[in-house]
């Protein structure tokens, strides 16, 4: 056998040779992991991350344009899930007794009934009649057809025009007005509204503003490099103009100026360079005015940087691409709140876009995200495959268009849209695979408007989509991969959600780990639990989140034991501590620490291990939570900023070395670990228990001729000694990186502490590799394809 043993420090030095009598000890010590030949899984792909949803406060500003929340100043789209809970021949009263529409909402949108004894029945909504005294609201349906009845799912849609100024803060004084204008367009718009301003004489005022980067106390985006303001207006009486402030408050102002304006649309370029540094600013503000007595219409506004980097073509900053090139996850998944929108809107142009709204607890929406061919774009330019949540208020027509725009050639309807956007190729030959996911947590009443919360209905519901997707001419079955999701602790659930639909080719899961957290005063009690976690979710003694038996392992048998057995995946996994005791203090070191970092890596490759090949972290964006108790947790960003700092949460350094890790065509290769390999017994603390959990876990990969093995160290206080043997043991010149620090709550919140040191380890030595206590190391050699 080869065997391969060296020794590694804390600090990433080799350190002297030790007198024989402390290396003989040592090797009493250590585990062997055996890296044999025997591959566990043929084909693994690299862990992906979901890209998160747009804001314009915190590491949610994503794109190049920073004026992101309704620049087009365009309506709304308004589209939910009804399930009725009783029904006439002319209603249908919802079983959400709390939404938040009044009456009329739902007034003359149209509705189509897609589950239960009304199933078909499609037409207008007569009238509604809002929510209360603990009954849900009323639909009046026209026309005639079968009564709904108890559990008939519908969808109700309607197009909001006007409102062009949501996503904006205005302010008026006397008669002064800022209107939406539907009729006066500039030619080049891709877009349907425009904002109306007028001040009736001298002494009104109207002002627009926009808002960014405002996130109190801390700054996400510095304005460093040159910029340019542009935006479409037109004069319409009184002075033509238009006052132009843009400035960080308390710190520069870069723009002010009166733009003199014609009776014609026109583009207006306004250019300015800053050199912002530090953390801790206030917000930027973007503010058009009135000046004196006027009157202009105002369109398409833009802030963007024009010295950025030029390989950079995509809608994206510089520094979330570059984010996502280092990370390189096998996926990107596009969840952005997108559950009430159109394929005709998703695809649109920025400019033209509409905002899109389904929740039950609000009335409208107010900022516009990324589109799906800007996500496209960012896929292909960091190698990643596409996976998109379907809007589950999708019709069966969307879904068949949505394949014609993926895959069908540039002459057909959708192909054509596709090709204007800049991308007459079909995505099919851009991607190997395209990954498309029927809803986001339809179980999870959170989503009411979006959810279909019963197996049944949202069984049937996918099929009827899938069923449409796989009949258009453009299908390709080895490219398309179509999923169903569920809620992971609930697997009796799952297989009837599974059972219910047979034409899917994969089910998805979000193991969140460490939901609730009661013990946290002393390390073991935390970490104890959270290391145990990951193996927990695969045994038949483990408790994990409340299910004793294995969470993930009993999703894996629901699965098998379906009428249409399909792999398990993941969209969604990090750590979701929302609730329990656990103080805001506790909170701040435990959720993003190199633990936290720690115990999601391993979580992922013990899914990995046991057949899980497909899985995404969440999420890449997002600096806070507020729990339900107004405690705050450093959820869900595994980057705390893009620019400012360019601080990575431990989450996102772990999976950084996995995906390090594994190569092209890489297969996973089984361990053994023996000698000492150490364990500890769980007790049930934070919903989790564990007999004979591992210290030391350890994954191993090949690529051709390259090798690699990931090894964590779990103990809380321990160094442990580790040697290789086996007919893939480390040989020749071998690298080495490992993600350490001093403590497993240390953070990289308020300092860059926790990060991955790397080095060349020499051959030859006769000492072991020392992994210090809650480390994560990855081993390299070989020739890479």
């Amino acid at each position: 056998m080869k065997q391969f043993v060296v020794f590694f420090c804390l600090c990433g030095l080799v350190l002297p040779r030790l007198p024989l009598m402390a290396q003989t000890e040592l090797v009493s010590r250590a585990t062997d992991i055996n890296i044999t030949s025997t591959v566990l899984q043929p084909s693994v792909k690299r862990p992906g991350i979901n890209l998160g949803d747009m804001n314009y406060y915190d590491s949610g500003q994503l794109t190049k344009n920073l004026i992101s929340r309704n620049p087009g100043f365009e309506g709304e789209i308004y589209q939910s899930t009804i399930r009725c809970a009783s029904g006439s021949a002319t209603t249908c009263v919802d079983d959400d007794a709390v939404s938040a529409w009044p009456d009329g909402f739902w007034s003359h949108a149209a509705f189509e009934i897609f589950f239960g004894n009304a199933r078909g029945r499609k037409g207008t909504i007569a009238t509604y009649k809002a929510a209360g005294k603990g009954v849900g609201g009323t639909f009046t349906l026209s026309g005639a057809g079968a009564s709904p009845a108890s559990g008939d799912y519908m969808i109700v849609r309607m197009n909001v025009p006007g409102n062009g100024t949501a996503g904006w803060w205005l302010k008026t004084t006397g008669n002064a007005a800022i209107k939406t204008n539907r009729s006066d367009l500039p030619p080049d718009t891709a877009g349907r509204q425009t904002a109306a301003v007028r001040a009736s004489s001298a002494k009104d005022s109207a002002t627009l503003s926009a808002y960014f980067d405002s996130h109190a106390g801390k700054s996400f985006l510095l304005l460093s490099g040159t910029f340019q303001l542009s935006f479409k207006a037109k004069g319409l009486a009184g002075s033509k103009a238009v006052g132009v402030i843009l400035k960080r408050n308390g710190l520069a102002e870069y723009l002010n100026e009166t733009v003199q304006l014609t009776g014609s649309w026109a583009t207006y370029n306004l250019t300015f360079a800053a050199s912002e540094t530090g953390s801790a600013q206030q917000s930027v503000a973007l503010q058009f005015a009135t000046v004196g007595q006027d009157s202009f219409l105002l369109d398409d506004v833009s802030l963007t940087q024009t010295d950025s980097d030029p390989s950079n073509t995509t809608a994206f900053r510089d520094g979330v691409v570059n984010t996502l090139q280092t990370l390189q996850p096998g996926t990107l998944r596009l969840w952005a709140g997108q559950l009430g929108d159109t394929l005709d809107n998703l695809i649109a142009e920025p400019n033209g876009r509409q905002r899109s709204g389904y929740l039950a607890w609000f009335t409208r929406q107010e900022d516009i995200s990324y589109g799906l061919h800007e996500f496209l774009q960012l896929c292909a330019a960091i190698g990643a495959e596409p996976w998109f949540v379907i809007p589950s208020t999708f019709s069966l027509r969307d879904a068949a268009n949505l394949i014609e725009y993926l895959a069908g050639p540039d002459s057909t309807p959708y192909g054509t849209k596709r090709a204007a956007r800049g991308n007459a190729q079909p995505w099919t030959e851009v991607f190997s695979r395209i990954h498309l996911e029927f809803g986001n947590e339809a179980w999870n009443g959170q989503f009411k408007g979006g959810s279909i919360e019963y197996p049944a209905p949202y069984g049937k519901r996918a099929q009827a989509i899938f069923a449409a997707m796989r009949g258009s001419t453009f299908y390709q079955r080895n490219v398309f991969d179509l999923i169903l999701g569920g809620q992971a602790v609930s697997a009796p659930r799952n297989l009837d959600i599974q059972n219910n639909c047979n034409n899917n080719d994969s089910f998805t899961i979000a193991p969140y780990m460490m939901n609730t957290v009661d013990s946290f005063t002393s390390t073991e009690a935390l970490f104890g639990s959270t290391f145990a976690e990951p193996e927990a979710y695969f045994s038949s003694a483990g408790t994990a989140e409340g299910v004793t038996g294995g969470l993930v392992r009993l999703n894996q048998k629901a699965l098998a034991n379906s009428s249409h057995p399909v792999p398990l995946t993941v969209y969604e996994i990090n750590l979701s501590t929302l609730s329990g005791s656990i103080t805001q203090a506790a909170l701040n070191s435990y959720v993003s620490s190199l633990g936290a970092g720690l115990a999601v890596a391993d979580g992922m490759l013990q899914m990995m291990r046991h057949g899980v090949l497909l899985q995404n972290l969440w999420n890449l964006s997002q600096y806070n939570f507020a729990r339900p108790d107004k405690k705050n947790a450093f959820l869900w960003g595994a980057v705390i900023d893009f620019d400012v700092m360019n601080r990575r949460r431990p989450q996102y350094l772990a999976l950084q070395l996995i995906n390090e890790a594994i190569g092209k065509d890489a297969a996973l290769l089984q361990t053994i670990q023996s000698g000492a390999d150490p364990t500890w017994n769980q007790p049930l603390v934070n919903t989790v228990r564990l007999a004979g959990a591992h210290y030391l876990q350890s994954y191993a990969f090949s690529s051709g001729t390259a090798y690699s093995l990931i090894v964590l160290n779990l103990h809380r206080t321990d160094s442990l000694p580790v040697t290789f043997s086996g007919p893939n043991a480390p040989s020749g010149t071998v690298q080495a990186e490992m993600l350490t620090s001093a403590s497993p709550s240390d953070t990289n919140e308020e300092a860059d502490v926790v990060h991955i040191n790397g080095e060349t380890l020499e051959p030859g030595s006769t000492q072991p590799l020392l992994l210090p206590p809650n480390s994560m190391t990855l081993l390299t050699w070989g020739e890479p394809q």
